[in-house]
């Protein structure tokens, strides 16, 4: 190992706290990563192996429902090689989701996702969004605006809650959107971009996971690596842990 890899090896172990493997973090709900169990189906029946393949189905690692889609026409397609060498997702920009129900979020809770995003507009982009499945403005969304890279929760006009200016980049990101404690933050790459109060109003009621889209409608462009969501308060050291667990493998800081 050169001594260059081994700086990098030594620092990020240093800034971890406790967290030493994702599927551990205390009231993990879903985890999707783009190198585990993809199907070309949406009954899981037959599995994506080559590049190009239609993903119809992709596998929670901790055990969850899994991300799906029936029609053949909105599924994404799966691309190997990508980012480190690891295979991602990519979506269209007009057609391509994946979706699955849950239990539902609580009003404490995080989401984490590595994708890149190397155009915009001309209207907001979906990466993540979760909803009562009835309207998108009713939980919480991460997306791509034309100006910013945004996290978006419920209010009177359904308008960003925090924005950066970080909308298009060629490199593979990882962003985090943490709703704890009456406020809400945004972090990309460990550094956090904005915090503002907020509370999500009847998280009891958002059931409906979808990535790719934000509801069934303003279709993300570009690639997917990896997708985290919990349920449970996630310190600032926490949250570097997976920032840095996530790193290690996806190499995008």
């Amino acid at each position: 190992m050169t001594a260059l890899a081994l700086s990098l090896s030594f620092s990020n172990n240093f800034r971890r706290s406790i967290i030493y493997n994702v599927n551990d973090v205390n009231g993990l709900l879903a985890r999707y990563r783009a190198d585990t169990s993809i199907w070309q189906d949406s009954t899981r029946l037959l599995s994506a192996t080559s590049d190009g393949d239609r993903v119809g189905a992709w596998d929670n690692m901790v055990g969850g429902s899994p991300l799906i889609q029936a029609i053949s026409l909105n599924r994404p397609t799966l691309k190997l090689n990508v980012q480190n060498s690891h295979p991602v997702i990519r979506f269209n920009g007009s057609s391509h989701f994946l979706q699955t129900v849950f239990a539902g979020v609580a009003d404490t809770c995080f989401i984490f996702c590595v994708a890149r995003m190397t155009v915009i507009g001309p209207s907001d982009r979906g990466i993540c969004n979760i909803s009562n499945g009835l309207m998108a403005n009713s939980g919480f969304s991460l997306y791509q605006s034309a100006t910013a890279i945004s996290f978006r929760s419920k209010d009177a006009s359904g308008n960003p809650i925090i924005s950066n200016g970080d909308a298009k980049d060629d490199r593979f990101k990882i962003y985090c959107a943490r709703c704890q404690n009456g406020k809400i933050d945004l972090s990309i790459n460990n550094d956090v971009v904005g915090s503002t109060s907020h509370v999500i109003p009847n998280p009891n009621v958002l059931t409906q996971l979808n990535v790719g889209c934000l509801l069934n409608n303003f279709y993300f462009l570009d690639d997917v690596g990896e997708v985290v969501i919990g349920n449970a308060f996630l310190s600032d050291s926490h949250r570097t842990d997976i920032f840095y667990l996530l790193n290690d493998y996806w190499r995008c800081f």
